[in-house]
């Protein structure tokens, strides 16, 4: 399944986006930082290897797709380390 087809599936399920970018000038693109409709920002602090979980749902059955700007910081939160893991799902 290519990776469109795979967010369009999570997002028809349901998933909630969480973006974990910082919104700083690192963080642009071509000047302009934007958040994806509709997503949660959370920014990932990776030197505490945390990030905010108040306004992320909390309901375990709810899928989360994660969003940074290359996957890196994405993947670390997904990441078997990471206390979220073990609360939801993710796509």
């Amino acid at each position: 399944m290519s990776t469109r087809a795979a967010l369009s599936s999570a997002l028809a399920d349901g998933a909630v986006i969480v973006d974990v970018r910082g919104a700083d000038r690192a963080e642009a693109v071509a000047g302009v930082y934007e958040l994806v409709e509709g997503s949660l920002s959370a920014p990932w602090d990776r030197q505490s290897a945390s990030l905010p979980t108040a306004m992320l749902p909390t309901a375990c059955d709810t899928p989360m797709v994660v969003h940074c700007k290359s996957g890196k910081r994405a993947n670390e939160v997904v990441s078997e380390k990471h206390p979220l893991q073990n609360r939801c799902r993710f796509s």
